[in-house]
């Protein structure tokens, strides 16, 4: 064996054994879902007593007991308690740098956009870039244990 053929191996050895490392570390953002945090997505319909006021159902409150966030993947939606109010609180699941899906973090009590590193607060306030500006939010309630979120 030459020195060209020896390098030649060791190359397209290394690349060989590169491959599942490099599929294994992009195949986070070749899900449906960029968030930290998977949890189920929750079945969205409209209030059936209440259709003209544009809440749509998200989840319940054992659901966001369970996982701590209330992902809504129809709506692009998700819903936590405010760990300072204690009061629901629902945002674009969007982060508004770049459209990657948002998670919430719960030891630092903070939403985390896990493509670029923005933190935003658990109001949807900027605590890190690059982000610019704030998560959208939208007014969420609860009723009979069924929590509601108003789009637009």
């Amino acid at each position: 064996m030459n020195r060209r053929q020896f390098f030649n191996r060791l190359s397209l050895g290394t690349l060989a054994t590169s491959i599942p490392i490099i599929i294994g570390a992009c195949s986070q953002f070749l899900t449906s879902s960029k968030s930290p945090t998977q949890t189920p997505q929750s079945n969205s319909e409209p209030i059936s007593q209440t259709p003209a006021d544009g809440f749509i159902k998200v989840g319940t409150v054992e659901e966001l007991a369970q996982s701590g966030q209330i992902l809504d993947l129809k709506h692009q939606l998700i819903v936590i308690r405010n760990p300072n109010t204690e009061k629901l609180a629902a945002f674009d699941l969007n982060c508004p740098h770049q459209g990657c899906s948002v998670g919430w973090e719960p030891t630092s009590k903070t939403i985390i956009c896990p493509c670029h590193g923005s933190r935003f607060n658990s109001e949807g306030g900027i605590i890190q870039g690059p982000t610019v500006k704030p998560l959208k939010a939208y007014p969420a309630r609860i009723e009979n244990q069924t929590i509601f979120v108003k789009l637009g």
